[in-house]
């Protein structure tokens, strides 16, 4: 239920507030008639984060159910912690801070704002370490040996793309690439694969054959 000028001013009174040293633009609250405490949650972001979001980004959450989920920007990864307050935090979708309401103005204006929901609790992010531990068992499961033997293995071998491992693996799309590096995976036909240990092997002895013979044929121009 909205309040009247001369409501809002006899609250002003008794609080003992002139209304001189106020804005004057009085938002007052009132609960919605579709009001709900359990629909919505509140996320604290740093500045980097923020601007993620306004610049059209995206975050997400990643994590199986027996996983502690993890927050992951483009390039980064941050713990998510619900964290408890005493002061109880309201959804008020139409309410203007101080810097959106108007200066200028020279009566009191009186304006109804909704409460959506509330909460007395948010998600903290705290940057953290990617989980990378299950990349590398993962491509263990069906490592390359070589086109020759990729035939006869059975057509329901688990194999996967960069979107797979970016939906089990707790990690920021950059922070997988760079580890896909360090772990010398190899992207065959769309899969990230692990080489088998006897077939880079053979692979390093053709290397090493082509060298030397290249570098006969160089010897025997000179």
């Amino acid at each position: 239920m909205s309040r009247s000028r001369e409501e809002v001013e006899a609250t002003l009174q008794i609080a003992k507030l002139n209304v001189q040293d106020l804005r004057t633009t009085a938002q007052c609250l009132a609960f919605s008639n579709t009001f709900t405490s359990g629909d919505y949650c509140l996320m604290e972001l740093d500045e980097t984060l923020c601007k993620e979001i306004e610049s059209g980004g995206s975050l997400v959450i990643r994590g199986d159910k027996a996983d502690h989920a993890v927050l992951c920007s483009p390039d980064k990864t941050y713990d998510l912690k619900i964290a408890d307050t005493s002061n109880l935090l309201l959804f008020i979708p139409d309410c203007k801070t101080p810097d959106q309401l108007p200066c200028d103005q020279a009566s009191l204006s009186v304006c109804l704002c909704e409460i959506a929901g509330f909460s007395n609790h948010y998600w903290e992010l705290r940057r953290c370490r990617p989980k990378l531990k299950k990349l590398k068992k993962l491509l263990l499961e069906n490592p390359y040996d070589g086109p020759e033997n990729e035939q006869d293995k059975s057509q329901d071998i688990v194999l996967y793309t960069t979107e797979d491992l970016l939906s089990q693996i707790q990690a920021s799309s950059l922070e997988l690439m760079d580890h896909l590096k360090v772990i010398h995976a190899c992207q065959i036909s769309g899969f990230w694969r692990l080489l088998d240990f006897d077939y880079e092997m053979k692979l390093l002895s053709h290397i090493t054959q082509l060298m030397d013979s290249s570098h006969g044929h160089s010897a025997a121009y000179h």
